[in-house]
């Protein structure tokens, strides 16, 4: 399983605060999910929003789980996140 977060590369102040704290919740959940990869993918241009598969609204950050998408620009807990994770796993 992938968990992508999507960026622009020159974002807003508040994009700029909740991509950090969204990139800080990964580091911390990352030793639980070993067998998962954790992706940050980094835009140039806005249009450039239309060659990330599952990316159905463009606002920034967005995090997607196998290419289904579960934020956009929202900040998410650790558990909300976890638990998105968790029932999308095989085992979950």
């Amino acid at each position: 399983m992938i968990v992508q977060l999507v960026e622009m590369k020159n974002p807003c102040q508040s994009c700029i605060i909740v991509s950090d704290l969204m990139i800080n919740l990964f580091e911390r959940i990352k030793p639980e999910y070993p067998d998962m990869d954790f992706v940050i993918t980094i835009l140039d241009r806005p249009e450039d929003a239309r060659k990330v598969d599952g990316l159905e609204i463009d606002l920034f950050p967005a995090i997607l789980i196998d290419k289904e998408q579960i934020t956009a620009g929202n900040i998410l807990h650790k558990r909300q996140l976890k638990g998105y994770i968790d029932v999308r796993r095989p085992n979950g």
